[in-house]
């Protein structure tokens, strides 16, 4: 695997980290601080593979205060419904393809 690909693969994972971060998916780290630790992981291997690409991204944190006031984004009614459709087991994440599981992907 190349190097632009593997870094495309972390950025992505990360993507997945935070856009399920609080939404009870099979994806959800549950906390800021786990996030974030998994985030600086990340980065760790960016910094291996691509410096530039690290310089690039390695700004890209949020502190306390802003993900305290970042969660107008979510519908709190959409996210009741999907909590309760993963706990009925109506929804079963597809860990093997996230990105086509109705509750973690697009």
């Amino acid at each position: 695997m190349d190097v632009q690909t593997r870094v495309d693969q972390l950025l992505k994972e990360n993507a997945l980290i935070w856009a399920n971060l609080g939404t009870g998916t099979a994806h959800d780290l549950k906390t800021y601080e786990a996030a974030n630790k998994k985030w600086q992981e990340i980065l760790a291997e960016i910094k291996t593979l691509d410096e530039t690409t690290y310089e690039m991204v390695s700004g890209q944190t949020l502190d306390d205060e802003d993900m305290a006031e970042d969660t107008g984004f979510l519908n709190m009614d959409r996210l009741a419904k999907a909590e309760s459709k993963l706990e009925s087991g109506e929804i079963v994440c597809n860990m093997e393809d996230p990105e086509s599981c109705e509750n973690c992907g697009s």
